[in-house]
């Protein structure tokens, strides 16, 4: 509709200015003519003239009789699509359930426990009015252990995989053969893949690395790695074996809102 109504507004334009013209032009000759003797002849076509110009406002002025009949029927469409709307709202909003009912006034609840400067930042975030923004978050770290007891293992085995940001403490492999490596990958990096034969080999050289014979188990501790985006351990083995412990220590932040 509204392409139309654009077409039309065109038009109109193009028929003034043309009508500009012409006036111009029937102007200019009629001054000419009326120097010359036949005055009177000039004078009929002056009134030819101004009898065209009438005809053409009244066009112009239909036309726009017609544009403002356009716009009129474009409100009336826009309040009957507000109409649906609200009637369509005010269905689903009697179908919801109960707790559906119940999570939005907590909404509510929360919102009003915002202070003024929260609500407008965000009455501007949904109003599409702040495309910057930031929200202010206090860090709260949790110290998470993950363990694994007598575990059999012939291949690969998950031990971790945690997306977040903070510090992996300590991992504790305890194994009764020296067959096993372990797989460690930070923030996307492969940090370590080795078998237990090079952590033993290197602990001396190799910070918060160590690696040892203890009790006729096989043990590596490796401490403070930490991770800015997510972290992921596996440890594996050629051949069978058996981990008596796998543990693994971690600090993470996690952030709340204030």
């Amino acid at each position: 509709m509204t392409v139309e109504k654009d077409k039309q507004i065109e038009e109109l334009e193009d028929n003034f200015v043309e009508g500009l013209k012409l006036l111009r032009n029937e102007a200019k000759t009629s001054i000419e003519t009326l120097r010359t003797e036949e005055l009177d002849s000039q004078k009929q076509e002056l009134v030819s003239f101004g009898a065209r110009l009438t005809k053409m406002n009244a066009v112009w002025e239909d036309k726009f009789l017609q544009f403002q009949q356009g716009l009129n029927t474009l409100s009336d469409l826009q309040s009957q699509i507000r109409d649906a709307y609200s009637k369509r709202w005010a269905l689903i909003t009697t179908q919801i359930s109960d707790n559906t009912k119940s999570a939005l006034e907590k909404i509510q609840q929360y919102y009003h426990t915002l202070s003024n400067k929260q609500r407008d930042m965000i009455c501007a975030i949904i109003d599409g009015k702040l495309d910057d923004y930031s929200i202010k978050t206090k860090n709260v770290f949790t110290s998470k252990v993950k363990i694994r007891d007598n575990q059999t293992v012939n291949g690969d085995l998950d031990i971790v995989n945690q997306k977040g940001f903070g510090v992996i403490d300590q991992i504790l492999i305890k194994c009764n053969l020296s067959t096993y490596g372990l797989w460690i990958l930070v923030d996307g990096n492969i940090i370590f893949d080795k078998n237990y034969t090079y952590f033993a080999g290197n602990s001396d050289y190799l910070q918060n690395v160590s690696a040892f014979l203890d009790g006729g188990y096989y043990y590596v501790s490796i401490r403070n790695l930490s991770f800015q985006e997510k972290f992921h351990i596996k440890v594996n083995s050629t051949a069978e074996v058996i981990f008596d412990e796998i543990l693994v220590k971690y600090t993470i932040r996690d952030e709340i809102p204030v």
